[in-house]
């Protein structure tokens, strides 16, 4: 379902069109809502994630093939709900583990939604937004799962892997 703007005063949206991040399989662009001028951004900034591959994809009839916009975006939202409800287990297990300090990290996932939106140059297109974190992050795995530099094998890891269901990606 099509996002509404989250501002109250938000009549539209601005989205940069280099992207500031890409991933392997994502491009993230610098996202705002806007007022009726266009120009006076409101609320909080956010982060608009496409697919690297959409534009790679043949088009038919001249047109860009939506099926494939809206696999990518239904792929990714699905992945992410996944990820609350995993998280949701294992911060529920932490909870439940007397002998844990409680302040031990808990795992969140922030929510995204789906922009459905319309360029003069580009088209009719699809963006999946989130809120912007600031500061900094390091990935600590790669999009195979292999952990990346240094990093030894914790408990927590192990918990986690024990709430991950393989078969859950196999329907991708």
């Amino acid at each position: 379902m099509p996002a509404s703007l989250q501002y109250p005063a938000a009549k539209g949206v601005a989205l940069k069109y280099k992207a500031f991040g890409e991933g392997q399989e994502r491009f993230a662009h610098q996202f705002f809502e806007v007022l009726e001028d266009g120009q006076t951004v409101v609320g909080e900034s956010l982060v608009a994630k496409e697919s690297r591959f959409v534009d790679d994809i043949e088009h038919r009839g001249g047109e860009l093939d939506w099926l494939a916009r809206d696999k990518f975006v239904e792929r990714f939202c699905k992945i992410q709900d996944h990820c609350v409800i995993v998280a949701k287990a294992f911060n529920e297990k932490l909870d439940s583990i007397t002998t844990l300090d409680k302040n031990t990290p808990r795992v969140s996932f922030i929510d995204c939604q789906v922009y459905y939106l319309t360029d003069d140059k580009r088209g009719q297109f699809s963006v999946i937004v989130e809120p912007k974190l600031e500061g900094r992050f390091e990935k600590w795995n790669n999009n195979n799962g292999v952990r990346m530099g240094n990093l030894c094998v914790s408990s927590v890891d192990m918990i986690i892997s024990r709430y991950l269901n393989p078969s859950f990606y196999k329907f991708i």
